[in-house]
């Protein structure tokens, strides 16, 4: 029941709307000294047939006379109590004094007039009919002639109203008596559709506003105040966001504005929380207030922002899924650094790593630069240690050596294979173009050690193995004969005779070396010679 109906001042002073000034001081004397002596007091427009029992007291009445003391306030009033200034109006309020609630609003059907209108209003609003009871207020305010009568009855024809003014006397109770919404599915006048949307709308952003403000007041520094500010202005925003869309539209500024200001003051509680937050689950709570800011942000601006922290939480939370294979494979790199170099620890380094870069892979993806980035890091560190190896095998001081033993081949070998596993591994491009090029390098290498093995065993093969350096040092690979070779290859081809010395010791030695094998003093005297020669050349070369 609409309270303003109920405790209307002209039903506590006992008197109709547009009964006279000395009607309601005599009601008045009356009701005092009623109320003097502890006595009640009841009037036939008491209407307690379909209104609560009315209970007067001094200070209700003296309230309700200084109401409508005023002429603005008594049409304000009226608006909601029946009038009665017809014998039609006469006839159907006391039908209605008598209960007859259908009866009554039969007779005020009768005959359209100002106040029959007021009552027809004033009953269908008692009875829960507010379509009926708008239509009829609409009829009474919008027509020229009907509002200037109702003004006059009320307040003599001296005082003047405009229709916009009694409009929204009327509009704002009902608003606040019906709500706002309800209304506006209820008016169909153009004005005073304009007027209840913009209550509405005035109500939302209001409402909006208000619960900004208490959001922004949580501590910056709390995070649990932060995160519970940002969920309850969530909540307590989210439907008065879309009744704001749905009555302004999308493209109105003051939906735009509202939805910007309440996604910046919940990205700012999100932040908030996150940057002083120690829970186990703080990125997806951040996320939680960040990713709704983000879905009711509007300008470009405010937009931006939120993608941006948006981006960096689904960061960190990747981030987080595989946090466990970047620290094992810091913990490989840190070990693989501090070992001896070897090929097979950098096989090792890279084998190790595989497994936790494919978890990263998985997350970021192959294109990814951070995985890329890592991936190199790893494959960097094993190709560092191949080619120093190799370097150190292929060390001028010990080639020769490295070379007739098989060291160097099996070396080059070792790091094919390495480079193999190592070339698995994603690489940046600039790693890749470093990888494939030492890649080139240790194959050209193989191809030169593999020709030279197979000239070694042809040459061996052609001289049945009886070289006279070789007969006397034991093995075709002995460091010294390894140094006649050299000077052979450096010293003696170079020169016209020297060729032809070549050319007639390979002719004559395999019989000398068939006649001296066995002589054993003979060799040594050789040897003795060729020691002497050999350490004379290595001289005379550095």
């Amino acid at each position: 029941m609409i309270e303003i109906i109920n405790k209307n001042p002209f039903r506590i002073l006992g008197v109709w709307s547009n009964s006279k000034q000395a009607d309601i001081v005599r009601n008045v004397r009356k009701m005092k000294a009623y109320l003097n002596v502890g006595r009640n007091i009841e009037f036939p427009t008491d209407m307690q047939s379909i209104l609560p029992a009315m209970s007067r007291t001094l200070e209700s009445t003296q309230e309700a006379q200084a109401d409508v003391n005023l002429p603005a306030d008594k049409i304000h009033y009226a608006l909601f109590w029946f009038c009665n200034a017809s014998a039609i109006d006469g006839t159907g309020l006391n039908n209605l004094a008598s209960g007859d609630s259908a009866k009554a609003l039969s007779i005020f059907s009768m005959r359209e007039t100002f106040s029959s209108l007021i009552n027809r209003a004033v009953l269908s609003l008692i009875l829960s009919d507010e379509s009926s009871a708008i239509s009829a207020y609409t009829t009474l305010i919008h027509n020229f002639t009907y509002r200037e009568q109702f003004i006059a009855a009320i307040c003599g024809d001296t005082f003047q109203m405009t229709e916009e003014t009694l409009a929204h006397l009327l509009l704002d109770d009902l608003a606040t008596t019906l709500g706002a919404d309800k209304l506006m599915t209820l008016v169909y006048n153009n004005a005073d559709k304009d007027y209840v949307t913009n209550k509405v709308v005035d109500g939302l952003l209001a409402k909006i506003n208000s619960e900004i403000a208490k959001a922004k007041s949580a501590s910056a520094n709390n995070a649990a105040a932060s995160l519970r500010a940002g969920k309850s202005l969530i909540s307590n925003t989210r439907s008065t966001l879309v009744s704001l869309r749905n009555f302004v539209g999308s493209t109105d500024i003051r939906f735009q504005s509202a939805s910007d200001n309440l996604a910046k003051q919940i990205l700012q509680n999100g932040i908030n929380y996150f940057n002083n937050s120690n829970d186990d689950n703080d990125i997806d709570n951040a996320l939680e207030l960040q990713k709704y800011a983000l879905s009711i942000a509007v300008g470009k601006i405010t937009k931006d922002r939120c993608q941006k922290n948006v981006d960096v939480l689904l960061n960190k939370k990747q981030r987080s899924a595989y946090e466990k294979d970047l620290v094992a494979i810091a913990k490989e790199l840190k070990s693989f650094q501090a070992s001896t170099n070897s090929i097979s620890r950098a096989r090792t380094l890279v084998n190790n790593c595989k497994p936790h870069l494919a978890i990263i892979k998985q997350h970021l993806g192959a294109s990814d630069d951070f995985y890329l980035k890592i991936s190199s890091i790893v494959a960097n560190n094993a190709l560092g240690m191949v080619i120093d190896v190799v370097n150190r095998t292929q060390n001028s001081a010990v080639l020769a050596l490295n070379i007739a033993n098989g060291t160097l081949s099996t070396t080059i070998d070792s790091a094919i294979n390495a480079m193999a596993i190592i070339g698995t591994l994603d690489m940046t491009p600039q790693e890749r173009s470093h990888f494939n090029a030492n890649n080139t390098t240790l194959n050209g290498i193989s191809i030169q050690l593999s020709r030279a093995m197979n000239q070694r065993k042809q040459s061996t093969s052609s001289s049945s193995g009886c070289y006279i350096a070789t007969m006397v040092y034991g093995d075709y690979d002995h460091p010294q004969v390894v140094v006649l070779r050299h000077f052979r290859d450096n010293v003696l081809r170079n020169y016209s005779l020297g060729r032809l010395f070549i050319r007639f010791y390979y002719k004559h030695s395999p019989s000398w070396v068939e006649y001296l094998k066995d002589k054993k003093c003979v060799n040594s005297f050789i040897r003795k010679i060729l020691d002497k020669f050999i350490s004379i050349y290595k001289h005379e070369k550095n």
